[in-house]
């Protein structure tokens, strides 16, 4: 507002002849501008010292006129009002991060991508007790938050699923805890791409979760857009994963255009695997089947698996390949059991088998007729963004139930088995993971006994599902009416893990208010 008051104000009392130079001299500073305080002030004093110069920088450009030029009246007053402003400014500063409660800065590195923060809530937690701690762009986008189940489980579900490891290629960092699980699998050579700079600069703080993957000597780090670099590489791979891109970024529409999938179909090897991860509770239902539909275009023999029942923050991954896909879940039972990082995100081959949602053909009855996002008909770059104003968890809601209306069947075809007995138990888990999605959905309508009934059936058809126990479990520490009759549909196994879960839980809320 000051700026366009004061060019405004020196057009007004220039004379005629000299409008022409002062917009000329407004158009040089408008180029070199962006220059300079984009790659000099910003990276060097950070963008909130960068707006004070430039602000300043007006205010004395008025205070010289009213001294040079004897200016009076409403520029003095507006001279005024911005130097009170700039000074509150100073005093105050701008709050550039909102940290989440119970979280503090750790990390704050400021460029041209914005502002890359790390906070950290001073717990080990998950599976794995790592630090509680959250990588964050700007204020939209955090990654990571400690315990890194899922953004293993995204690295290690289609890893399991392919038989060759040469060379891999992650598209989209982040914490690099979905990269760090190669530290797991026999590759040769690993490329990463990511594109903004800080990302990879906050990356040691989060070397736990991600197993030190900066350290890999196999690791070959690209500083680059991601479609950029695709287009721009000679390589094959025997792996490519993309990581989770909001739909409605500023850009990123791109990333799911037809084009973009079939330059990844080009850089796969003849039996490479892509996996490219969804966040179903960032798109809307029209936009994830456009995507979808568009995926389908460049692979007609597609398939999904399901990265997490989370309710309200669901993931999947659209796989594809040159070949039909085959799965040896005796291998990936072998790799699992060999590595407990990896049994720690995929608790077994039936835990793998449970994942799988559909195939080409279930995926394009899903998607159904409808047009397909395209470099020249961008339509998820516009579509996109109207979705964010629908709440996260009430998009994962519909999208989780329609597509789970087209999980029909078990894909035996998909599998391979060393026996009759294994196939059945991967059968088992996946009908447990179908029902457990009903119950997902009961709880979404509000029927909470309806949930607590299917997700007892999930239990008893197989109790080594650990979605179903882990539910089971809450429902019976979180309500004691429910824990005698939870309790009676437990094995013994599981009756004495909750006694004791719940023991302990009794001593530490004791202890609690002891204190």
């Amino acid at each position: 507002i000051f700026m366009g008051a004061l060019f405004s104000y020196l057009i007004a009392k220039m004379k005629p002849a000299e409008v022409g130079i002062a917009y000329g001299m407004n158009t040089a500073g408008a180029v070199f501008a962006p220059f300079l305080f984009g790659l000099v002030l910003i990276p060097q004093v950070g963008g909130q010292w960068a707006l004070v110069v430039c602000w300043g920088a007006y205010v004395l450009l008025l205070l010289a006129g009213m001294i040079s030029l004897s200016w009076k009246g409403r520029p003095l007053v507006l001279g005024m009002v911005n130097v009170l402003l700039l000074v509150l400014f100073l005093n105050k500063g701008i709050n550039l991060l909102k940290m989440e409660p119970g979280y503090e800065l750790v990390e704050k590195i400021e460029g041209l991508m914005g502002v890359v923060a790390v906070s950290d809530k001073g717990t080990r937690e998950g599976p794995y007790q790592l630090p509680a701690r959250k990588l964050q762009v700007n204020n939209q986008f955090r990654m990571g938050g400690g315990a890194s189940f899922l953004e293993r489980r995204m690295g290690n579900l289609p890893l399991l699923m392919t038989n060759q490891y040469d060379n891999a290629l992650f598209l989209g960092v982040g914490t690099g805890s979905t990269m760090g699980v190669i530290a797991d699998y026999p590759f040769q050579e690993v490329e990463a791409v990511e594109i903004v700079r800080e990302v990879k600069e906050a990356l040691p703080w989060f070397d736990e979760h991600n197993l030190s993957v900066l350290q890999d000597s196999r690791l070959q780090f690209h500083l680059a857009d991601a479609r950029r670099f695709v287009s721009s590489t000679q390589n094959n791979y025997d792996f490519i994963l993309v990581d989770l891109f909001h739909p409605a970024r500023d850009g990123a529409g791109m990333l799911f255009a037809k084009e973009n999938f079939e330059l990844l179909r080009a850089r796969l090897s003849d039996d490479g695997l892509l996996a490219y991860w969804l966040p179903v509770h960032q798109f809307d239902p029209e936009g994830l089947k456009m995507v979808v539909r568009t995926f389908l275009a460049a692979f007609p023999d597609g398939h999904a698996i399901l990265g997490s029942y989370s309710l309200n923050t669901p993931v999947i991954a659209l796989l594809g390949s040159t070949k039909p896909l085959s799965v040896d879940l005796a291998q990936a039972n072998q790799q699992i059991g060999e590595h407990i990082n990896i049994q720690l995100a995929v608790e077994n081959a039936e835990d793998l088998a449970a994942s799988y949602l559909m195939d080409g053909q279930q995926l394009a009855a899903y998607a159904g007729e409808g047009p397909l996002n395209s470099d020249l008909f961008p339509r998820l770059l516009f579509h996109a963004p109207k979705g964010i104003y629908t709440p996260n968890a009430e998009k994962a809601a519909i999208n989780i139930q329609e597509m789970r209306q087209f999980r029909t069947s078990f894909p035996s075809g998909i599998f391979r088995f060393n026996d009759d007995a294994s196939g059945l138990r991967a059968k088992r888990a996946w009908q447990a993971a179908g029902i457990y999605l009903e119950g997902n959905e009961a709880i979404r309508q509000g029927n909470n006994q309806k949930a607590l009934q299917d997700y007892i059936r999930a239990y008893k058809l197989d109790p080594s599902f650990s979605p179903s126990r882990g539910q089971l479990f809450q429902y019976a520490l979180g309500s004691p009416e429910n824990y005698s009759f939870i309790n009676q549909s437990l094995n013994p196994s599981d009756r004495e893990r909750l006694k004791l879960i719940r023991e302990q839980s009794q001593y530490n809320n004791v202890l609690r208010s002891s204190q």
